[in-house]
């Protein structure tokens, strides 16, 4: 299985990688719309995408970007930008786990938390003392990794890289240092010994995107990266069987398709162990889709994938029901009936599909 999917991202590196260098970028809704394949043939390897800020706000662009960049065959990762000058680190992480939760797991960037001062606003290290800071960050760090099972990483500056103590150390370091080059080792690294990831231009320029963007590098090798987003824990799925709903037509199914027994889902850090069914789907307009499974024995779960990659998992998962609020028009999604129990049992399923042009939901059957 390990060595199945190192071969899958090697190839993926292999083609945007110069010297070894993995490169990425970050964004937010400044950047505005984003074509993820242009992103993607540019050489751009990974992407952080700004999910949130504080204790209530959501980036508006955060879900669209995450899910056009997969579908680019990006490695992308979610970033929450911290106000402790605001909130407890318990609002902020909260709020976080929230909205990128479904977001986060094997396969993936870890989660980052973006520290650093507000831009016309009093500094933090004028607000809080060293260990003050530091606990706060502490804080955030630790209710994250509880909920999603996954240590984050911290983005800051040298400035704030030297003002943190040392409880910090162990989290990898996303350093700031622009206007400087993707290769070239940054210095004044604070408390930390190394670092993970570099952003070295706050003014990139990078195909699909309209105007400036921030560039970052990885520190590593393919090896290395495939540690850092834990690729070796991934299961692969068989969808080579996928059936296709299609709109009309009445579908009753048997969850033993694919045998190959998923130990480890992406979806909010749930367990399953049983044989899967996957079907398709792909949808005419924008909007919500539901996957609904009845008349079934044992333990059946659904999940809403956005590629066929168990980690992928999109929307709000319910035992037998699963919604995903921002389908795209075009983009097929992957519908899994999966076994907690192993069992094998037969169901029906029915799939409601936004339309356009129609207040009323087309239903698969």
């Amino acid at each position: 299985m390990k060595k199945e999917l190192f071969c899958f991202l090697f190839f993926i590196l292999s083609q945007s990688l110069f010297s070894q260098t993995i490169l990425g970028i970050d964004v937010a809704h400044h950047q505005g719309v984003i074509n993820w394949q242009l992103v993607s043939a540019d050489g751009k390897v990974f992407a952080y995408v700004k999910a949130t800020e504080g204790m209530t706000y959501t980036d508006p662009k955060f879900i669209t970007n995450i899910t056009n960049g997969n579908s680019a065959g990006l490695i992308m990762g979610a970033y929450h930008f911290a106000r402790p000058d605001n909130n407890t680190a318990n609002q902020d992480a909260n709020n976080f786990i929230s909205v990128a939760n479904s977001y986060i797991g094997n396969g993936k960037l870890p989660p980052a938390l973006d520290l650093e001062d507000v831009e016309g606003l009093p500094t933090l290290d004028s607000q809080f003392s060293s260990t003050e800071l530091s606990n706060w960050v502490e804080q955030w760090l630790v209710i994250v990794e509880n909920q999603t099972g996954i240590k984050p990483i911290i983005y800051t500056t040298s400035h704030y890289a030297n003002y943190l103590n040392n409880s910090l150390d162990s989290y990898e370091l996303w350093i700031a240092k622009p206007n400087t080059s993707a290769t070239s080792p940054p210095t004044n690294l604070g408390i930390w010994n190394d670092w993970k990831i570099k952003q070295y231009s706050w003014e990139g320029s990078v195909q699909g995107i309209s105007g400036f963007t921030d560039l970052n590098s990885f520190n590593g090798s393919t090896n290395d990266f495939n540690d850092f987003i834990n690729a070796g824990n991934i299961n692969t799925l068989d969808c080579s069987n996928a059936v296709e709903l299609t709109c009309g037509i009445s579908f009753s199914g048997n969850n033993s398709t694919d045998s190959s027994n998923i130990s480890s889902y992406g979806c909010n850090s749930w367990t399953e162990t049983g044989p899967e069914r996957i079907h398709t789907i792909t949808p005419s307009a924008n909007g919500t889709l539901t996957a609904t499974i009845s008349n079934f024995s044992g333990d059946l779960d659904v999940y809403i994938l956005g590629s066929c990659n168990p980690s992928d998992c999109l929307g709000t998962v319910s035992s037998s029901s699963a919604t995903y609020s921002n389908a795209q028009s075009g983009q097929t999604y992957y519908i899994v009936v999966d076994s907690d129990d192993g069992s094998v049992s037969s169901y029906d399923i029915i799939i409601d599909c936004p339309t356009s042009g129609s207040s009323e939901d087309i239903v698969f059957y």
